[in-house]
């Protein structure tokens, strides 16, 4: 029986009532969830912060500021990443950070576009706004960490 046979099924008329028959309807509340990888997708959502809300997490600032290695290091790991790729890409190249952020937005279902993020992350937005995306990304993945218990 599919589902729509189901939600127009009718109950059979026992011999006591047998002029008379019922209909059966069935009212949806929650639609389902999509499921990926063994795990239900959150819905749509905004990063936790803003890109220059600094002042929430004071110590991931800082170390974006004057260690971003480390904490970049530190966010792939909680992510479930290879520390060395984070460390080696950031002392190459200030953007590396990009795939960890794609890797959250993905994850988390986070609302925005690739290339707010791409400008953000590499071109001559990447000097002023560098550490700044890096504080958020280690805000974001805190946040993710303290609500859900595991990343």
């Amino acid at each position: 029986m599919d589902q729509f046979e189901f939600m127009n099924w009718q109950q059979p008329a026992n011999e006591s009532t047998a002029a008379a028959s019922t209909t059966t309807n069935i009212i949806i509340t929650t639609q389902p969830q999509i499921v990926g990888q063994g795990r239900t997708i959150p819905p749509p959502r905004n990063w936790i912060s803003g890109l220059c809300a600094c002042f929430e997490d004071c110590s991931s600032c800082l170390l974006a500021c004057f260690c971003p290695c480390l904490l970049q290091c530190m966010i792939a790991q909680d992510m479930g990443e290879s520390c060395c790729n984070a460390c080696c890409y950031v002392c190459c190249n200030p953007a590396s950070h990009f795939g960890l952020r794609v890797f959250m937005k993905g994850r988390e279902n986070i609302q925005g576009s690739l290339n707010y993020d791409a400008s953000i992350t590499s071109g001559c937005l990447s000097l002023c706004c560098y550490t700044c995306a890096l504080a958020q990304l280690a805000r974001e993945v805190k946040f993710v960490k303290s609500t859900r218990m595991f990343f």
